[in-house]
């Protein structure tokens, strides 16, 4: 991501808070969940995992709230020209995986 000279030289500071448990579910499964909370910019992200895990391969099943892409532009650049806003958005990638809600299926095989 592309971000301007003078926008590094600023000072940036970040409040967050975050949450994580796991807890294993009988011999084979666990479940991991991690909230975490952006005080200045009040958002909220919300992380859910089960695995359950074999000799060679795990299953993972993942849920995740979190806020739009369009949230991610920092409230401190908005001052900057439109120009600028406008390649900072352009900058971010379009389909990472973290945007928004979404559900993911995987299966990891360890060899």
């Amino acid at each position: 991501m592309w971000i301007p000279d003078d926008v590094l030289r600023e000072e940036h500071t970040d409040q967050l808070s975050l949450l994580m448990a796991s807890v294993p579910w009988g011999l084979f499964d666990s479940v991991m969940g991690l909230v975490g909370y952006d005080w200045e910019n009040e958002r909220l992200s919300n992380f859910l995992m089960w695995q359950r895990s074999y000799d060679s391969f795990s299953l993972h099943l993942i849920l995740y709230a979190n806020p739009q892409r369009e949230d991610y532009l920092p409230v401190s650049l908005v001052p900057l020209p439109d120009a600028v806003v406008e390649q900072l958005i352009r900058n971010l990638p379009e389909t990472l995986t973290g945007f928004g809600n979404g559900i993911q299926f995987m299966i990891v095989f360890n060899h």
